[in-house]
């Protein structure tokens, strides 16, 4: 089983769940949005860090990560773009 934040990224994984879970009419579409990561490039760093639990990363790591999102930062923080998935479904059997 995967973990941390790309867990779902693959449609197939997501029809494969859904599907164990009784839906039926499984429809995956893209979308891709502009999202504030964090306030700053090193709050961006400890966000994106945090999305895989029990990872330690050097201070020189996250400072060069830092730097790399230092360019888009803005009044709203650091925004980047992000994909997501619009899921619907139908669900048509409880499981035991």
């Amino acid at each position: 089983m995967a973990d941390a934040m790309a867990s779902f990224s693959e449609p197939d994984r997501i029809h494969e769940v859904l599907t164990g879970a009784g839906f039926t009419d499984i429809d995956v579409n893209p979308v891709t949005l502009r999202t504030c990561w964090g306030r700053d490039a090193p709050d961006a760093v400890d966000f994106y860090l945090s999305r895989t639990p029990g990872l330690t990363v050097p201070g020189a790591t996250r400072e060069e990560m830092a730097a790399v999102l230092r360019p888009y930062g803005s009044e709203r923080g650091v925004v980047l773009g992000a994909g997501v998935w619009i899921i619907t479904g139908t669900l048509t059997a409880r499981r035991p």
